[in-house]
């Protein structure tokens, strides 16, 4: 559950902040990467989230909001990682190994953006 507590959106924030502050006037020069837990392209995210919040102790709507997970269609993932670095300055996203083939079309229409 402590692991949980650190993954909502909000503490996201809170540590993105904190980290641009700190950096002072080099604060525009960070990059921000975010490793994600939870990547699935899939067409039924709703069902995806509400079967997976559980198991992080959130809600699914929190897991859908929560930087550790990428769900969804291809299209789907494009706008919730533009949405992230647009809110939260995440540039670098790690993903595991084993999505890295489905993720492929994701990298596609984002390179260059």
């Amino acid at each position: 559950v402590e692991m949980a507590a650190g993954a909502v959106v909000e503490k996201y924030a809170d540590r993105v902040a904190w980290a641009r502050e700190a950096a002072g006037d080099r604060a525009d020069q960070l990059e921000f990467q975010c490793w994600t837990a939870a990547v699935q392209v899939v067409p039924n995210a709703a069902e995806v989230f509400d079967s997976l919040a559980a198991m992080f102790a959130l809600t699914p709507a929190q897991l859908r909001a929560a930087p550790l997970a990428l769900i969804g269609t291809t299209g789907e993932i494009i706008e919730t990682l533009q949405e992230r670095r647009a809110s939260l300055g995440f540039s670098y996203i790690v993903v595991p190994e084993a999505a890295m083939e489905a993720f492929g079309p994701v990298i596609a229409e984002l390179a260059g953006t």
